[in-house]
Formats: C-alpha cells, sequence, structure tokens
C-alpha cells in the first residue's frame, strides 16, 4: 500500500468511533475492497471508510433503520426484514425440510449486480438478527466471490453463516469477523 492510502485510511479510522469492530478486522475487510464491486448489509459511521476503500469500483449499502439514511444518499437503499432473532432456529428447522425461504425484497437494481464482495452487518438492532441478510448474502454475491459475516461470536450469525456459506469455505476468522468465499 501507498503511504497515501494508508495515510486516508488511518485519518478515516480515526473518525470512525464507537464501532463494534477491532482495527485488525476493519484493516483486513477494508483491504480487500479496492476496485471491487461491494454490498454491504447496513451503513453507518464507518461507511465512508468503505467508500474510500471501494477505489474505483462499486459500493451500496442496505439499511433498515433510516435514522441512518441520510436524505441526500444515493449509495444506500431500504430494506425491511420480515424475520425476528426470536424465530432463529424455528427457520433453521424449516430450512432442513425445505420450508422455509429467508429472502427479503431487494430492488432489481442492486439484484442485477455481479457482487465480488458482501458484508453483512446489518441489522443490529437485537430484534431481527442476521439470518436474512446471511442468507440473501449467498444469493447476491457472484461465484467464487466473498462474503463477510461480522458478530460471529453470537448465536444467530454463527449457526446461519457456518450452515447457509459452509464451513468448508470459511477462509479465515478474526475475533467476530469470518470471512467466506463462495
Amino acid at each position: 500500500m501507498d503511504e497515501h492510502y494508508e495515510y486516508l485510511v488511518n485519518k478515516l479510522m480515526s473518525e470512525v468511533t464507537n464501532t463494534q469492530m477491532t482495527e485488525e478486522e476493519y484493516r483486513y475487510f477494508s483491504s480487500k475492497l479496492k476496485d471491487k464491486n461491494v454490498l454491504v448489509f447496513g451503513s453507518g459511521r464507518d461507511s465512508n471508510l468503505y467508500r474510500y476503500c471501494v477505489g474505483k469500483g462499486s459500493i451500496k449499502f442496505l439499511e433498515n433503520d433510516l435514522t441512518w439514511v441520510p436524505k441526500d444518499s444515493t449509495d444506500i437503499v431500504t430494506v425491511e426484514y420480515t424475520t425476528n432473532r426470536n424465530q432463529a432456529f424455528d427457520f433453521l428447522n424449516l430450512m432442513f425440510k425445505g420450508k422455509s425461504d429467508l429472502g427479503i425484497y431487494i430492488p432489481n437494481e442492486i439484484r442485477q449486480v455481479e457482487w465480488d464482495i458482501v458484508f453483512v452487518d446489518a441489522p443490529w438492532d437485537g430484534k431481527h438478527g442476521r439470518m436474512q441478510s446471511i442468507y440473501e448474502s449467498s444469493r447476491l454475491v457472484k461465484k467464487g466471490g466473498d462474503v463477510f459475516v461480522h458478530d460471529c461470536d453470537r448465536p444467530v450469525e454463527n449457526v446461519f453463516s457456518t450452515l447457509i456459506l459452509g464451513k468448508q469455505n470459511l477462509i479465515k476468522e478474526l475475533t467476530k469477523l469470518r470471512h467466506y468465499k463462495v
């Protein structure tokens, strides 16, 4: 990495406050973004860091909490989750029986892109859980693409990322961040 890039990444990281990711997680994830098509489930204080690191690639954010969507935003698309965290293991039972679809409505403008990287970092409100985001990440990432899931120390994220993205596809795990090649 050149010094200018490193300086700007450090500056942007210093502006990210009250975050849940470690510096090591941010550095690892950010280092993979250059010139890629990146889809992020969730927007927040670290969105500008990701925007910068994408370089000549493109980035879109999927967000369910309107307080994180500025009025002038052009790269944040709102979505609505239809499940609750407390239903997670009921959905697992249905999935094993082939009777569960965890899909959510995502506009065609998002579905039509070949996403090199999908990052699951939402919803984070504790109500919804990330089972739908993890499920959709497996459908939206291009073949051979990368999926990152944060907060894998929590039961829903741990189980759903392992089952949907495949334990055999796990590339790396850092603190609470997992990197899958699917």
